[in-house]
């Protein structure tokens, strides 16, 4: 996935309505992205892996559905849709291959690389949220304000979580005996 760094000169002019189009496309972003590494891991056999990030997409629906209930129910509009780009998380020449070619290697090579991904990603969306939250204070919107702030505080949480699973899996060199193992340790997961 490509960083998307936040533009700061462009967010401290964005309406209400732009804001909560920005955190929704990001969303809809964050469901591909669940999606794809929920596939992805059931493809090379982590099933705890798969378990959690399809976790993690219901829990960004849910959130997804609860920003547009509170855009509602506060400004009584719908929020304007931004066209939202496809990305491809999954390798394309995986869909070439069956789960036979799936290899310890790929496994711990997939394992770095998408929870560093998974990081930086929330770490981002935490970024970004912080620019609307500030934004949203500056046009007094302070009932916007606060609901986006619950809204960084859950994604903090979530990037702590992904942060001590990378770590506890860098600690063993990311292992694919350790991987394996805890499959099935839903404290790890969920």
């Amino acid at each position: 996935m490509n960083r998307i760094p936040v533009d700061k000169n462009a967010v401290s002019s964005m309406s209400v309505e732009e804001i909560f189009s920005a955190i929704t496309e990001r969303q809809v972003k964050a469901l591909m992205f669940h999606s794809q590494l929920s596939t992805l891991f059931d493809f090379i056999g982590l099933s705890g892996f798969e378990k959690m990030h399809r976790h993690q997409y219901i829990c960004e629906s849910k959130t997804m559905m609860k920003v547009s209930r509170h855009f509602i129910k506060n400004h009584g509009k719908l929020i304007p849709e931004n066209r939202v780009e496809a990305f491809q998380e999954i390798p394309l020449d995986w869909y070439r291959v069956t789960k036979d070619n799936v290899t310890p290697n790929i496994i711990s090579q997939y394992v770095n690389k998408e929870l560093t991904t998974w990081i930086q990603w929330e770490s981002e969306t935490i970024e970004h949220l912080s620019e609307y939250a500030k934004r949203l204070c500056d046009l007094s919107e302070m009932i916007d304000y606060q609901f986006v702030s619950e809204m960084i505080d859950d994604v903090k949480h979530e990037v702590n979580h992904a942060k001590c699973i990378f770590y506890k899996i860098k600690a063993t060199n990311f292992s694919v005996d350790y991987i394996m193992d805890i499959q099935n340790d839903e404290s790890i997961f969920l």
